[in-house]
């Protein structure tokens, strides 16, 4: 996350969620869910349609397009180790993600 968007900030406030915001944007860029048991879990909201369910696929060890939002969607990509970090094309994707909703 901070090679992709190294001018952003994390914010440790929360106990359960950290989030990581842009050039002081009052929305976050990307949530990282950190007590959950069976995997921390990367959150990213983007424009509706703006990520196809192909490009995700291989990232992480299990992957979800959540759609079901009325002004974005919500990609969420789960690690459960630390391989789960290289699967895929996980630091392209990211700097994608960035410029899709940084235009």
């Amino acid at each position: 996350l901070e090679v992709a968007a190294p001018d952003a900030q994390f914010a440790w406030s929360n106990q359960m969620l950290v989030r990581m915001y842009l050039n002081g944007n009052r929305d976050p860029w990307a949530g990282i869910l950190t007590k959950r048991t069976d995997a921390v879990v990367l959150s990213l909201g983007c424009p509706k349609g703006g990520v196809p369910r192909g490009r995700i696929k291989d990232l992480g060890c299990e992957r979800e397009l959540d759609e079901t939002k009325e002004k974005y969607d919500l990609v969420k990509i789960s690690f459960r180790k630390v391989k789960d970090l290289n699967e895929g094309d996980l630091d392209a994707f990211l700097k994608e993600h960035l410029e899709l909703v940084t235009g």
